[in-house]
C-alpha cells in the first residue's frame, strides 16, 4: 500500500490475544488486516451516524452481512456449521 501512515498504538494483552484467536481461525489474515477492518468499520458508522443517507440500522445489516459472510467462508459453506463457529465465538468474547 503506496499511501499508508504507520500509527503507533497500545492495547490490553487480553484484547490481542482475542484478536489473535481471529487470525487464527482465519477470519483476518494478520492482526493488521483486522485492525485495519476494525478502523475502517468505526470511520464508516461514525460518519454513518453523521450523514442522513444511510441509517444506523443500515450500517448494523451491512456490517452483519459482511460478518455473516465471512463465518460461512470459514464453514466451507455450511450455514448450520458456520452458526456453532459464530456462537462459539460470541461465547468467548467478554464485554
Amino acid at each position: 500500500m503506496a499511501d499508508t501512515v504507520q500509527v503507533l498504538t497500545h492495547y490490553p494483552k487480553q484484547l490481542i490475544k482475542e484478536l489473535d484467536e481471529l487470525v487464527a481461525k482465519g477470519h483476518y489474515a494478520s492482526r493488521t488486516d483486522a485492525l485495519r477492518d476494525s478502523v475502517r468499520m468505526l470511520v464508516r458508522t461514525q460518519r454513518g451516524i453523521m450523514q442522513t443517507d444511510k441509517t444506523g440500522l443500515e450500517l448494523q445489516k451491512e456490517g452483519n452481512r459482511k460478518m455473516h459472510e465471512r463465518y460461512l467462508k470459514l464453514a466451507g459453506g455450511d450455514w448450520e456449521k458456520a452458526k456453532r463457529i459464530l456462537l462459539d465465538d460470541l461465547k468467548k468474547i467478554k464485554i
